[in-house]
């Protein structure tokens, strides 16, 4: 099982960020091998659909769950 985070660097020692389409990065934990990756957020940018290409990206990368603060309600729906 993988699960994200959306965080403020690119190590676990780095604090969650609140933000999820936002975020400057993902953490992505394979909880059976315990290994991670960090995954750089290109959509912080973005003028607009952050939220969804973020939760596209994530999904394609396996996540089951996600830790964060707020998701918007088009994120939710993806």
């Amino acid at each position: 099982m993988k699960i994200g985070i959306t965080s403020t660097g690119k190590d676990l020692s780095a604090t969650v960020d609140p933000r999820f389409g936002r975020c400057p990065y993902f953490i992505v934990i394979d909880l059976d091998s315990m290994e991670y990756e960090c995954i750089e957020n290109e959509y912080t940018m973005a003028p607009g659909g952050a939220g969804i290409r973020s939760a596209q990206k994530i999904i394609e990368k396996g996540v089951e769950t996600l830790i964060t603060g707020n998701i918007g309600p088009n994120a939710f729906q993806t």
